[in-house]
């Protein structure tokens, strides 16, 4: 019996380190995962690739969308004054502007400041960004000049990036909620694995809608999509456009009401 027990106690320590060394292992691939989401490089890589589908989606001008405002925040938010100075020299001539926007709102010294205005007063280069249905074209030295003003001047509207973001990622509009969208555009098997309309308020629900694909115009009495739908949907190509349409909903209090319609681009 003390044998036995002997062993027992064996096995139990072996289990104990075993169980403590899993625990370990997974706390450093869970910590290891969070320095990636914020290493810099990749918070810069995101935002410049939703400022490179935006102007490739609209002819070059950027309207930062609520995902290229996500990305935004976050990269300016996570990075240090330091990390932002070495993406100000980007190629890509609205990512340099809007990295010097990031710069100014951070506790910077002045004189690092004016050596970046410096480095791009002959910066000439153009780009065109969209805001409350105004079209604005600007060369990167006016744009920084502009927002080096407002700073000298206390005029440079302050963000709360992390009450922004959460803003962003919660919407209080009610609107169709379809999984798989970015920028507008999704793949076809995406929108072939739909089988009905989900809102981002749970207590409201579909009640009839209109989808135009393909040039055809079809109706739903419910929140299911028809056959005649998918069967449209699995002839569409990449880069033809679907419109869900008079999208009439429902709450608790039984009042039908219609929502804003969404557009999107097959991929």
């Amino acid at each position: 019996m003390p044998h036995l027990h002997k062993t027992l106690l064996v096995v139990r320590n072996i289990q104990m380190t075993t169980i403590r060394l899993l625990s370990f292992i997974i706390l450093l691939q869970a910590q290891n995962c969070y320095s990636q989401s914020n290493n810099p490089d990749t918070l810069f890589n995101k935002f410049r690739n939703d400022i490179q589908i935006e102007q490739r989606e609209h002819s070059g001008v950027v309207g930062m969308d609520d995902e290229t405002k996500i990305s935004y925040y976050s990269f300016v938010s996570n990075c240090s004054f330091k990390d932002l100075i070495k993406y100000s020299n980007d190629s890509n001539a609205f990512i340099r502007s809007y990295v010097f926007a990031g710069l100014l709102r951070k506790e910077a010294n002045k004189d690092e400041l004016l050596r970046i205005l410096e480095i791009h007063k002959n910066d000439t280069a153009k780009f065109t960004c969209i805001g409350a249905d105004v079209v604005t074209e600007w060369t990167v030295k006016e744009f920084m000049e502009a927002g080096m003003r407002l700073k000298a001047t206390n005029e440079l509207p302050n963000i709360d990036y992390k009450k922004a973001i959460e803003k962003l990622k919660s919407p209080f509009e009610l609107k169709l909620k379809i999984s798989g969208i970015s920028h507008g555009l999704i793949g076809k098997q995406q929108l072939l694995n739909i089988d009905s309309l989900n809102l981002t308020q749970e207590n409201f629900q579909v009640v009839s809608f209109t989808l135009f694909v393909a040039g055809q115009e079809m109706k739903s009495s419910s929140f299911r999509l028809t056959n005649d739908m998918k069967y449209a949907i699995e002839k569409t190509k990449p880069g033809e456009y679907l419109v869900f349409d008079n999208i009439k909903v429902v709450g608790r209090e039984n009042i039908v009401r219609q929502i804003v319609s969404m557009t999107l681009k097959v991929k």
